[in-house]
């Protein structure tokens, strides 16, 4: 999930962008944007990966977050449960960055 928060009257609509397009959270059913946060169900690292910004408008203006970049790292994990089955999980593990650096809200 990627958070957007704004306050305004009259009411702001919120949009999302990636990679400077505009998210379709109409077309693609993987998207949905809920309180102005964008939920991302099956993140994909060739369809997601990119800059994100947040754009918050009413009728006295328009305000653009600064972006930020979505990454993918993926590790593969085996789990042995108590039962003596073992699963073989595939993770995704998302880093955020702000400033080139790794940022940890």
């Amino acid at each position: 999930m990627m958070s957007c928060e704004a306050r305004g009257n009259p009411v702001p609509v919120y949009s999302w962008f990636i990679n400077g397009t505009v998210v379709d959270v109409e077309a693609d059913y993987r998207y949905s944007l809920i309180n102005g946060n964008l939920i991302i169900t099956n993140a994909s690292e060739t369809a997601d990966y990119g800059r994100y910004q947040c754009k918050v408008e009413n009728s006295y203006g328009t305000v653009l977050s600064r972006d930020a970049l979505l990454q993918f790292a993926c590790e593969y994990l085996s789990l042995s449960l108590i039962s003596q089955f073992t699963y073989s999980i595939v993770y995704t593990m998302l880093d955020w960055k702000k400033n080139r650096s790794l940022f940890n809200p």
